[in-house]
């Protein structure tokens, strides 16, 4: 039974990956006209590691003791103390470095969240299905092309989190320091931190010194650095680039508005772009609690990926190349609904593991292969917060089924 089990979850899989394939890459390459539809999978800048080529610009400015912020930079001021190094080298080198560095990561990232998450129970399916799809993913691609450092980074808040798991707390939240002042994003996975035995005081004065030593690296090159990062980011959030490859939230509603009415302007759109992240905020703090009551795991797989999810889309840019990191995210909930099903005869999950499926084929193709299934359609906003949606449900099913039947039990039993 279990075999078959197995067999129609690895069928599912399949079939959800290649109706994804056909109805956004293979219909707008092969299946509309008579000549193949060649589209540039990535929209690339010539030279390649225009991103790199920007940092490694700021850093060098470091190196001759002037303001890195040149341009339009926003990084926090530790990320050009770490490259100042590299400004020496030539760019060709630097833009190998960073790429073999992306690979490497992103294998690192894949094969310690299977080991983390894995609880004795093996689901190699899954793994090797993230690992063979993220190498060919247009967002993994495009992270390389521009010589971005997202992988690296969430790799960093990975061996954290495993750290602070078996009791290193120092070395672990050392790690998520690090990750947050390359990315300011990563700070999000403070709530999966925050896990584990929050009641105990010296717990909660270890948190506030590294929130008070992620304040204090702001600082690292002086107060003018501060202020000019402050200035950079607030500047970025309130002017960002929007186009179709912004998947953030606010510029998916910007560029829904501009379609459907005639680019009126979008600040009325700003207030509900709030109340979606409000939402988020909400809903990943109120699982976070719930968890905390029902479940005695150190880290809920569902809430890493929902923390994942939630990264891509709440900040004001959030451009395609991002979506290299969605492999490593979701690998814990795709792991999870396909062993609650095997193992744990869930059959619920062989439902929400092919949607998953689906949804996450749609993020692996280009923009320039659109889909006509949402409005603005080839941003890939919807589709991230689809997988929000699904991993919710999943995280939801699998914490209060066993309530639910410890209510019917007692009731039972009162009755009888």
């Amino acid at each position: 039974m279990k075999r078959n089990i197995e067999y129609i979850a690895v069928f599912l899989i399949c079939a959800a990956f290649f109706l994804g394939w056909y109805l956004v890459f293979g219909t707008s390459s092969f299946f509309t006209k008579d000549v193949m539809q060649q589209t540039p999978p990535v929209p690339a800048i010539e030279p390649m590691g225009a991103d790199l080529r920007l940092t490694l610009a700021s850093a060098s400015e470091l190196v001759e003791k002037r303001t890195p912020y040149i341009s339009a930079v926003f990084y926090p001021p530790l990320v050009f103390v770490v490259f100042s190094p590299l400004v020496h080298m030539e760019i060709h080198q630097v833009y190998q470095l960073v790429g073999i560095l992306t690979t490497l990561s992103m294998i690192a990232s894949l094969f310690m969240l299977d080991i983390f998450f894995s609880k004795g129970k093996s689901a190699p399916s899954i793994f090797f299905f993230m690992l063979a799809t993220a190498f060919f993913s247009y967002g993994f691609h495009f992270e390389i092309e521009r010589g971005q450092f997202n992988v690296i980074t969430l790799l960093c808040v990975i061996i954290g989190m495993v750290l602070f798991a078996s009791k290193r707390k120092i070395p672990g939240l050392l790690f998520l320091t690090f990750a947050i002042q390359m990315k300011v994003y990563p700070a999000i996975f403070f709530l999966l931190f925050f896990n584990q035995e929050l009641r105990k005081k010296q717990n909660l004065l270890l948190f506030a010194a590294t929130g008070l030593l992620n304040f204090l690296l702001l600082f690292i090159l002086g107060k003018q650095s501060f202020d000019e990062f402050k200035f950079s980011l607030f500047q970025q959030i309130q002017h960002p680039f929007l186009w179709v490859g912004n998947h953030s939230l606010f510029a998916y509603c910007s560029g829904v508005a501009s379609i459907a009415f005639c680019d009126v302007k979008t600040y009325p759109y700003f207030f509900g772009f709030i109340l979606l992240l409000l939402g988020l905020a909400v809903g990943l703090a109120w699982l976070q609690r719930l968890h905390q009551k029902t479940s005695t795991n150190s880290i809920n797989p569902y809430l890493f990926s929902l923390c994942g999810l939630s990264m891509l889309l709440i900040p004001a840019v959030s451009h395609d190349y991002t979506l290299s990191m969605v492999p490593i995210v979701l690998l814990p909930a795709f792991k999870e609904m396909y062993t609650q099903a095997i193992v744990n005869k869930k059959y619920l999950n062989l439902l929400f593991l092919p949607v998953g499926v689906f949804l996450y084929t749609l993020s692996l193709f280009s923009v320039t292969n659109s889909t006509v299934f949402f409005p603005y359609s080839a941003n890939k906003a919807p589709v991230l917060f689809g997988l929000i949606i699904v991993t919710f449900l999943a995280l939801l099913t699998e914490t209060f089924t066993p309530l639910l039947k410890t209510v019917l039990k007692n009731s039972s039993n009162t009755v009888g």
